[in-house]
């Protein structure tokens, strides 16, 4: 795993278990050296600020730009709408902070 990024250390408790469900599920669908190749490119191109869910949404978008290419195309639209699912409950959560533990459901496989 790369090493936190101030972006990452200055996230809320929501938005960092939101990062985390995101890595997980990508991971399902490429490599880890693939997750953490077009994560980093995005988080390198937001710059070191500190990661909201809307920073987060931008980082999702710049990352998969990348994954596009190595996700099986028949599974590409499971991915995408993980992805989107984990995002709205991240908003959700930094809303309301007690539904946090939703993010992490959201993080489960869906094949």
């Amino acid at each position: 795993m790369i090493p936190l990024t101030i972006a990452e250390r200055s996230a809320s408790p929501s938005v960092a278990a939101a990062f985390a469900a995101i890595r997980a599920a990508m991971r399902r669908y490429v490599s880890t050296i693939i997750v953490e190749s077009v994560i980093q490119r995005a988080l390198t191109h937001l710059g070191n600020v500190p990661l909201t869910t809307e920073r987060l949404e931008t980082v999702v978008e710049d990352s998969m730009v990348g994954l596009r290419l190595f996700v099986d195309p028949n599974l590409l639209p499971n991915l995408m709408v993980e992805l989107t699912d984990i995002l709205t409950e991240a908003a959700d959560a930094e809303r309301n902070p007690r539904t946090l533990s939703g993010t992490v459901r959201a993080s489960r496989p869906r094949r």
